[in-house]
C-alpha cells in the first residue's frame, strides 16, 4: 500500500517543486533578454506618481543585440507630467521591479508603423533598451510627449 501512495505522490510533489522554479527562471530570463533589469538598474520605481494609467497594457522591449521580449496584457502603464512608470503583473514580475523613466532621461519618443498599426518607442539616453507601446497608450505616450517637448501647442482650457 505505502507503493502506490508513494507512486501517486511523487509527480505531484515534483510538480510542486518543478513549476515555481520553472516559472521563475523563465521570468529572470525574459527580464534579462530584453532588458527590464537592466533598466531597473536605473530607473526603479520609488513612488507611484500621477497620470493616465492603461491597465493590462502589453509593451515589447528590445534591448540591442537580443530578440524582444513581449509583455502582452501583463503590463500597468503610467504615462504622466514627470515621466512614464511600468509595472509588471504580479505574477511575471520576478526579476522584474517597477520602472519609472523621467522624461529628462528621454532621449526621444518615435512612432514606428507596422502591418496592424504603429508603436510609440520610448528611446533612452545611454540605454541599449528600447520599450514599444502600441494601441492607445503608444498614442497617448506620443501625444504627451510632443507636449512635454513643446512640439505641439497645448489645447485650450475646456476643448479636447
Amino acid at each position: 500500500m505505502p507503493d502506490i501512495v508513494f507512486i501517486i505522490l511523487l509527480p505531484l510533489v515534483i510538480f510542486t517543486v518543478t513549476f515555481p522554479a520553472l516559472w521563475i527562471g523563465v521570468s529572470a530570463i525574459l527580464s534579462l533578454a530584453g532588458g527590464w533589469s537592466l533598466l531597473a538598474e536605473r530607473f526603479t520605481a520609488k513612488q507611484q506618481d500621477p497620470g493616465k494609467e492603461f491597465r493590462f497594457a502589453s509593451a515589447l522591449l528590445k534591448k540591442q543585440g537580443m530578440f524582444p521580449v513581449t509583455y502582452r496584457g501583463s503590463l500597468f502603464i503610467t504615462i504622466g507630467e514627470s515621466g512614464v512608470r511600468l509595472s509588471v503583473l504580479f505574477l511575471f514580475r520576478f526579476n522584474s521591479p517597477a520602472l519609472f523613466i523621467p522624461w529628462t532621461e528621454i532621449e526621444s519618443v518615435t512612432e514606428q508603423r507596422h502591418l496592424f498599426g504603429s508603436y510609440g518607442v520610448i528611446d533612452i539616453r545611454n540605454c541599449p533598451v528600447k520599450i514599444l507601446l502600441p494601441g492607445n497608450s503608444g498614442k497617448y505616450l506620443m501625444e504627451i510627449y510632443a507636449r512635454i517637448r513643446g512640439l505641439v501647442a497645448p489645447s485650450p482650457a475646456g476643448k479636447t
